[in-house]
């Protein structure tokens, strides 16, 4: 991976953001509003982010919330691990 690159988690629904990203209220609304959808955030990863998923100097991850209904059954699924 390049550090110009942001590794992007992809989850099925917004609760499960909250173990991966640290989120203040602004982050989290805007975030809540744009969710499902075909958007990806890049924000601040939390300690349970291994840090080779991590950009290595700013310690941020891309998270996303897809809406297309193919993915979200491999999800729910597969789930991230």
């Amino acid at each position: 991976m390049s550090d110009k690159h942001h590794f992007t988690l992809v989850v099925d629904e917004f609760a499960k953001l909250g173990q991966f990203v640290e989120m203040d209220n602004w982050i989290f609304r805007a975030v809540k509003a744009a969710t499902p959808g075909p958007y990806t955030f890049i924000l601040k990863a939390t300690r349970e982010v291994p840090k080779v998923m991590q950009h290595p100097k700013k310690r941020t991850i891309g998270v996303r919330i897809p809406d297309h209904r193919t993915t979200l059954a491999l999800l729910e699924t597969v789930g991230p691990r």
